[in-house]
């Protein structure tokens, strides 16, 4: 019997996959236990489309992914903010603040993708790190500059 696997079973499918089992086990464990459902010649052939016009989307993003990437990483921030005597900022250069600077410079980059390595706390310059997924990883530096006000 040919089953569509609907969550994942440990050394023997992946969610999503259609594999050929025989009957008992799929009537008496798989069914019942809503790990997998029948699926017929129709099902199946519905299925191999959806999932190839998936793999088609997902190979679109991750080549937008990828050009994103190599535009960003040309990429100079130069932040200005507040120090004290000491030459230390009031606070630190938080990530909304540099996903906002990001989307002025026509950059659609959430916050949520971006990463320190540590936190900006003094002037000069720092690396700001982004996270495409999918395993497309890049970094940019910014700057930060003393506010003359």
């Amino acid at each position: 019997m040919k089953v569509l696997f609907l969550k994942t079973l440990s050394g023997k499918a992946q969610e999503g996959d259609i594999k050929d089992i025989s009957d008992g086990y799929a009537r008496n464990f798989l069914i019942p236990k809503k790990i997998a459902k029948p699926v017929n010649e129709k099902e199946i052939n519905l299925i191999e489309r959806q999932k190839k016009a998936q793999n088609k989307k997902a190979e679109k993003e991750k080549i937008h992914n990828q050009e994103s990437a190599k535009k960003i990483a040309d990429v100079r921030l130069e932040i200005k903010a507040k120090m004290n005597n000491n030459g230390i900022l009031f606070g630190s250069v938080s990530l909304d603040e540099i996903s906002s600077r990001l989307k002025q410079k026509g950059y659609n980059i959430d916050k949520e993708q971006l990463s320190l390595y540590k936190p900006i706390k003094e002037f000069g310059e720092h690396t700001v790190a982004v996270d495409f997924g999918s395993g497309i990883k890049t970094h940019f530096k910014i700057s930060i500059t003393e506010n003359s006000k």
